[in-house]
């Protein structure tokens, strides 16, 4: 009766546990992110497949999208004299 008991108690404890588990998903965008630039500690810049930029002004608190709807990525992402610069393709 013991082992019964204790193999159940060993189940409940498994199972909640389990129940736990948080799955994210590492794409929400569903593209691939290949850049981040902060131009300060505030404003940053990340750039990804598609023509997709993302933006902050809160130090990535927040981040908006912007989907240019270009077929090639962003790479290489430069902050330069208050501009920020980016190279496309592959």
């Amino acid at each position: 009766m013991k082992n019964v008991l204790l193999t159940t108690s060993l189940f409940m404890v498994i199972l909640s546990l389990c129940g736990q588990v948080v799955w994210l998903n590492p794409k929400p965008l569903g593209v691939n992110l290949n850049d981040i630039v902060f131009a300060d500690s505030l404003h940053g810049v990340i750039t990804g497949s598609y023509g997709t930029i993302l933006y902050t002004e809160d130090a990535g608190e927040q981040w908006e999208v912007i989907m240019t709807g270009g077929e090639v990525g962003f790479y290489n992402l430069q902050y330069i004299d208050g501009m920020y610069y980016a190279t496309n393709g592959s």
